[in-house]
């Protein structure tokens, strides 16, 4: 099962972010599972626009059985995106506790 790991990216520390993302990569690949992590995807091919961000990385959520929403994902503007698009496409959500 491919997941798609969510959660607040802008406004964060990146080494605090990177931590967070991977260790849940981590996690999920322990479980067998195919993890996404949008922090690894190739954002060095735009021009870093926000929207560029989300294009890209709504594309790869696409390709995904799940969502896994980290904490504090509700106050990300990307992340709720994800979260309601999850949701509309029936996808299984999970969330870190």
């Amino acid at each position: 099962m491919k997941v798609y790991i969510s959660g607040k990216i802008t406004g964060t520390s990146l080494p605090e972010t990177l931590l967070k993302f991977e260790k849940a990569t981590q996690g999920f690949l322990e479980l067998g599972y195919q993890p996404i992590n949008p922090m690894q995807l190739p954002h060095h091919q735009h021009d870093g626009a926000w929207e560029n961000y989300m294009r890209l990385d709504i594309k790869h959520l696409m390709d995904c059985n799940a969502i896994y929403m980290l904490q504090g994902w509700h106050e990300s503007k990307g992340a709720t995106l994800e979260y309601s698009l999850a949701l509309q496409l029936g996808m299984l959500v999970l969330f870190e506790l």
